[in-house]
């Protein structure tokens, strides 16, 4: 807090600090009742020690002002924790908020533990320079213990080809903003050291952004090939099923993951993938109905017809062998995860698939970048090429459109249900995988399926 501090007494009760010395200002005998009073003394005094700006010259840089002093926020530590308090209290997905917490341990790591209403502009450029260069994992790596941010934005200079992606600075830009801004709603701070820092633009062209990754029909055939897919997946339900799911229906890895039961539905007689997020009863608390599931956005909600070539290969047959079971779960499995600090759900049904496929893919030799989500750019790049509208494919990944029509649709011309199954029929009609899918047998997982022990919620 200041240059010199001498003499700090506390018995039970008030601190007194004898003497306290800076740069313009000194003060003696300075009793604190409570955090609060030593909070706005820390304020004055860096206002009032604050070094005189000099006046520039025509070839000298201008020195940022600094900005207006608020009502007195508190440290950077207790800030950040209750922001992401807020975060989960508004149903933030858990992956979500540990993200938001990544992204501002790099300010705590820039300026300790200091007062957040103390962070300014010149700090700001200080941490976008390290978030820019930071070494992988420096703020959990014992190696980089101890090292300024200044050290480790130059061992992240040595270390790395290039900065980090663009994307990943506009999504630090988006958190930093957004705690700033709760900072200033709640009048802890007057103004926002981010307010004079545009959000990075996006390049159109970049020459290291990789294809994106589908599957050609050679290579969907290797997959699904019984001498190596059935010995992979025999013995696990979420192995045999969910790669298919994900062939038909272009759904995203958690959405397939963590669909329930009763996510089935028939419909006038047809059968549906209902991607929703419903709750789960043994969850529910004082502070409301919670659920496992998660969904990347409103527009994610939707039903999917399911494909024939599912209903073929036995996917009804599993249905019924699942009810039979008295299993609430399409992959009982699976498990959501949970925070061990927290003891929160993580819902995240998705990593333990998502690592076995990785596994697998390997296995058979493709390349990294060929993962689950490739069945989703696989239908959606073959009904594109066929001529399909992306309004009509939306209907069937949940991609949020960009233009105003699904906002119009949605809101004002109110499209009747039979339409939007129509249109996905006839969409889905459109995609045929030259493909041979293994046929389930009933009762091929009964000894699975009525382990309990071995179920997750």
């Amino acid at each position: 807090m200041s240059d010199t501090t001498k003499t700090a007494t506390r018995t039970q009760g008030p601190l007194l600090i004898e003497l306290v010395e800076g740069r313009n200002v000194s003060f003696k005998n300075v009793t604190f009742s409570d955090e609060a009073s030593f909070t706005r003394f820390e304020i004055l005094f860096r206002r009032l020690n604050r070094k005189p700006r000099q006046r520039r010259t025509a070839h000298e840089a201008r020195t940022a002002a600094p900005l207006p002093l608020g009502t007195p926020a508190r440290s950077i530590s207790i800030e950040i924790k209750d922001f992401l308090e807020d975060m989960r209290r508004s149903n933030l997905a858990p992956r979500s908020v540990a993200i938001y917490g990544q992204s501002l341990a790099a300010l705590k790591h820039l300026h300790g533990d200091t007062l957040a209403s103390a962070v300014e502009r010149d700090h700001i450029r200080q941490l976008w320079d390290l978030m820019l260069w930071a070494p992988k994992n420096c703020f959990t790596d014992p190696r980089y213990a101890g090292k300024s941010a200044e050290e480790l934005a130059h061992l992240g200079r040595l270390e790395r080809a290039r900065p980090a992606a663009t994307a990943t600075m506009v999504k630090h830009h988006t958190i930093l903003c957004r705690f700033f801004n709760s900072l200033k709603k709640a009048h802890a701070i007057s103004m926002s050291p981010m307010d004079g820092f545009k959000k990075p633009k996006l390049e159109l062209a970049n020459e290291h952004r990789k294809r994106p990754r589908w599957l050609t029909n050679d290579e969907l055939q290797r997959i699904f090939n019984p001498e190596t897919f059935t010995p992979w997946a025999k013995h696990h339900p979420h192995r045999w099923w969910a790669p298919m799911i994900g062939l038909y229906t272009g759904a995203r890895v958690g959405e397939v993951a963590q669909m329930k039961v009763s996510d089935v539905e028939c419909i006038n007689g047809r059968w549906f993938f209902a991607i929703r997020k419903t709750v789960d009863s043994d969850l529910a608390n004082s502070s409301g109905a919670i659920s496992r599931q998660t969904l990347k956005g409103k527009s994610s909600e939707r039903n999917i017809p399911i494909a024939q070539p599912l209903i073929d290969a036995g996917f009804l047959v599993y249905l019924q062998d699942l009810k039979d079971a008295n299993c609430t779960r399409l992959f009982p499995h699976l498990t959501a995860g949970r925070n061990k600090k927290t003891g929160q759900t993580n819902a995240l049904y998705s990593q333990g698939l998502v690592q076995q496929f990785r596994k697998y893919m390997k296995a058979l030799g493709f390349d990294r970048d060929c993962r689950f989500h490739a069945f989703r750019r696989t239908l959606v790049s073959v009904l594109s090429a066929k001529g399909v509208r992306d309004r009509n494919i939306a209907l069937l990944t949940g991609h949020a459109m960009r233009d105003q029509s699904q906002v119009i649709d949605h809101h004002y011309r109110g499209e009747v249900p039979e339409e939007t199954i129509r249109r996905q029929v006839i969409a889905l009609s459109k995609y045929r995988p030259s493909v041979v899918l293994p046929v389930y047998k009933k009762g091929q997982f009964d000894e699975q399926l009525k382990d309990k022990s071995r179920h997750h919620p």
